[in-house]
């Protein structure tokens, strides 16, 4: 690392991480791209329709998470075709998706197969949509911060609304992505990519007027 510090791209619960880490290590952090980032601000900023709405989105990761524990998957092969085509990986790259399974599991070696679990397991996650271990806050971050959002039903999903709430506060620029998902980084990464790449040329650039 040197004084200019590097980019820093989230997804999701990666998205919150990233953030924490641009308040406790700003010298590291020259720049944040978060997409759709789990975001639990003040109590007094939040609405309670929003609480309710995380509350929500807790629950059903939670419902979700023993059903994924009891069903592992066998191989990477197993995993990959497992998933594709189905639910949210329908519009998926089948590259992306591949590396999902691939470095998103953990895989055990047994006798004569792999047996795959997922690493972020959505009991984790719906600890996160609970409002902890991490709440972020906003003032505490002095670098220059994207948000993403994908636009699919973006008026109903907690994190849609507070990363607007979040720009609005702070006034961070905003990116919404019409035809994305939650999952908008693995449905169109070159768009990703491109947001990554531009507010990195940005901060570059602040960071060289300034030496």
């Amino acid at each position: 690392l040197d004084e200019r510090g590097v980019v820093v791209f989230g997804h999701s619960m990666g998205g919150t991480v990233g953030h924490r880490l641009a308040e406790i290590r700003p010298r590291v952090v020259r720049s944040l791209v978060a997409f759709e980032p789990i975001i639990r601000q003040d109590v007094e900023v939040e609405t309670v329709e929003l609480r309710v709405a995380f509350e929500a989105q807790r629950d059903i990761l939670s419902s979700t998470a023993q059903r994924r524990k009891n069903n592992p998957h066998e191989t990477v092969q197993g995993a990959f075709e497992a998933h594709r085509g189905r639910a949210i990986f329908a519009a998926w790259h089948d590259d992306c998706l591949l590396a999902y399974v691939k470095y998103g599991f953990h895989w055990e070696t047994a006798v004569q197969s792999l047996r795959g679990t997922l690493l972020c397991e959505p009991a984790n996650e719906a600890r996160m949509y609970q409002g902890g271990p991490i709440h972020v806050h906003p003032t505490n971050v002095h670098c220059p911060v994207m948000m993403l959002i994908g636009g699919l039903r973006r008026a109903q999903r907690p994190e849609c609304i507070s990363a607007e709430k979040y720009c609005v506060r702070t006034g961070s620029s905003l990116v919404i992505m019409p035809n994305a998902s939650h999952f908008g980084p693995f449905e169109d990464p070159n768009a990703i990519c491109e947001c990554v790449r531009r507010l990195a040329m940005q901060s570059y650039q602040m960071c060289n007027s300034k030496l």
